[in-house]
């Protein structure tokens, strides 16, 4: 079975001179060689020398992959405390790795800041696609989580989960296969009744590799808000050469359900582009767009036109457009 790499960083004892800020054991830490998407979660221990209290205010992260994790905010006078970094290490680059922590804090009124980091040599034996997944939505969707043991003998998938009730994960056995290495496919449904909003979530998958009991890959989903109404077309784009004559473009608003569609106002980020409506054909209503050729700037706009709607709900609608002056 292959050693896993530990350490811990010990609270620095040793008397030293009274300095305003946080004293680290280290704030540099070479860990050596990991496996790629194996757990790494060192931690960065301190001790407040004193005189005063000492307030961490905020970490800034070098890259999203990295989350610190703090016991609690304030030490007073000799009090140790530390700080835990959560890599995901499926989302990086086999090879050398550094990943840097910026910690602001106060103490006795002023602000002050400090830096750790921490580096290891990544090796990619198991490869998962895509290593963190964002999915934008206004209805329930399908995404696949594919992996890959890059070694001669192929772990085998066993299970996997989510940690939201709106998302099923399912593992699909590999076809069978000659000379090429087997893919473990995990797909994901994501529900039609997931809340609108930013979800951030996670898929763990189980193996039966010792190693690898688990490969974490996280999941964002984007919930937008299902509209009733749409555009047709939803993005308007036109040319026409300098010195002819520029033809007004039409965009249908309609409901899904046959609804009536009345507008109430429509409005331009642009003033180059102006927009008239009325009601019809049959249950919508029609936009037509114009052009001010002399309130064109550089040969190009690029804008968004909103139509607010009063009728069958209140709603904007938003639609591209591009206009450009050859």
């Amino acid at each position: 079975m292959p050693k896993r790499t530990c350490f811990c960083l010990l609270a620095l004892l040793a008397a030293s001179p009274v300095r305003a800020e946080p004293q680290f054991s280290a704030r540099h830490v070479d860990v050596g060689e990991v496996r790629t998407g194996t757990a790494l979660t060192p931690s960065f221990t301190f001790v407040n020398p004193g005189p005063a209290s000492v307030t961490l205010l905020d970490a800034r992260a070098s890259c999203g992959c990295l989350v610190p994790r703090v016991e609690r905010r304030t030490y007073q006078p000799g009090e140790s405390g530390s700080v835990r970094l959560e890599i995901n290490t499926l989302t990086q680059p086999a090879g050398p790795n550094t990943w840097t922590l910026v910690l602001r804090f106060e103490e006795g009124g002023q602000v002050r800041e400090t830096t750790l980091t921490l580096a290891a040599r990544l090796v990619t034996e198991v490869q998962v696609q895509p290593a963190s997944l964002h999915i934008y939505a206004d209805k329930g969707v399908c995404h696949e989580i594919r992996v890959t043991d890059l070694r001669d003998q192929s772990l085998r998938v066993t299970a996997a989960d989510s940690s939201s009730p709106w998302v099923a994960a399912a593992v699909e056995p590999p076809p069978p296969t000659r000379g090429d290495r087997p893919t473990w496919v995990i797909r994901l449904t994501v529900r039609d009744d997931l809340p609108p909003g930013r979800h951030e979530e996670r898929v763990t998958v189980y193996t039966d590799d010792p190693a690898y009991r688990t490969l974490n890959v996280p999941v964002t989903i984007i919930k937008k808000p299902r509209h009733n109404v749409s555009a047709l077309p939803g993005e308007v784009t036109w040319s026409v050469p300098r010195g002819q004559p520029v033809p007004s473009r039409i965009v249908l608003i309609r409901a899904a359900d046959r609804q009536a569609v009345k507008v109430a106002e429509v409005t331009s980020d642009d003033p180059a582009i102006t927009a008239t409506w009325a009601e019809g054909p049959h249950d919508m209503s029609t936009v037509r767009l114009h052009v001010d050729r002399s309130r064109v700037r550089g040969g190009e706009v690029r804008t968004t036109v909103r139509v607010r709607l009063r009728q069958p709900m209140a709603e904007v609608v938003e639609i591209p457009v591009t206009f450009r002056s050859e």
